[in-house]
């Protein structure tokens, strides 16, 4: 075309003095608009949750990140939030059906988290219904996605479908030096030596002894300092400075969790103690 020609010929000219040129016509004259481009610091995909313009079921995250403390059930709204939890507490998931599209139960459970029911969910028609117990580790994403019966038919219907996630963050880490697979103990009696880096669930109203042999340092566990863990103590022998084996017997007064920790001069006893109303 004329206006390819032109600027062909002015490229092999070089300094050449200009010439004059004829506007090319507007229909052949490339646009200069640039690209839409994404502003920095942001990404160009969708966030996960973020509705299409064909996806009005997917629950959008609310504005920013929304955290939640230590909540007891979470639901369709606390998409996208940020959910603080500590070791010993837990939660349920209710997750309404949302159009045609229901949640399908999870496949992957994060390490923090251990499952212990499911209820409903695709392909029924009931809500689903997830119960967890935080068991320690490190923050992760908690992730639904759903599924729809058309989607299975021949042809299948292009229905967009919805996304759920939050990220759980462990607000208190567990006892230092706790092993990867955390072994949770339920309303125990007793706490021996080897109770070490349990988590221990009691509910308010239980009683709990701590039965402790002096280790073979030669030492004698100290009395426990119970003040965060909501137990009460109600009686207390041996131990330092006795050579006999530490006994302590405790009530679970009200709902908390914290550490139990028990020094002898050199080794650590610890377990985590999560009392629920």
């Amino acid at each position: 075309m004329l206006f390819v020609t032109v600027l062909t010929a002015l490229a092999v000219a070089g300094c050449a003095t200009p010439q004059s040129v004829t506007s090319a016509p507007a229909s052949v004259v490339p646009s200069l608009t640039p690209p839409p481009t994404t502003p920095p610091g942001t990404s160009s995909t969708s966030p996960i949750g973020t509705p299409s313009a064909s996806d009005s079921t997917t629950p959008p995250p609310q504005a920013g990140v929304p955290t939640v403390e230590r909540p007891t059930v979470i639901g369709n709204d606390a998409n996208g939030a940020v959910i603080d939890v500590q070791v010993g507490d837990r939660i349920e998931v209710k997750l309404s059906a949302m159009g045609n599209t229901n949640w399908l139960p999870p496949t992957h459970t994060p390490a923090s988290l251990q499952l212990l029911s499911t209820a409903g969910g695709y392909p029924s028609s009931a809500n689903l219904d997830l119960r967890y117990r935080v068991v320690g580790g490190v923050n992760d994403d908690l992730t639904m996605t759903a599924d729809a019966a058309c989607r299975h038919q021949q042809p299948a219907c292009e229905l967009a479908l919805p996304t759920w996630q939050v990220t759980v963050a462990i607000e208190t880490p567990p006892p230092s030096g706790l092993p990867s697979s955390v072994p949770t103990l339920e309303n125990p009696s007793t706490l021996g030596n080897d109770a070490n880096g349990a988590v221990v669930e009691l509910k308010v109203g239980d009683e709990v002894t701590v039965a402790l042999e002096p280790p073979a340092t030669g030492d004698n566990w100290r009395l426990p300092d119970a003040s965060q863990t909501g137990l009460r103590m109600l009686t207390s022998t041996g131990g330092y400075p006795s050579s006999q084996p530490l006994v302590v017997r405790y009530v679970a007064a009200k709902a908390a969790n914290g550490n139990l920790v028990a020094l002898d001069g050199g080794e650590t006893w610890q377990v985590w103690i999560s009392v629920q109303p």
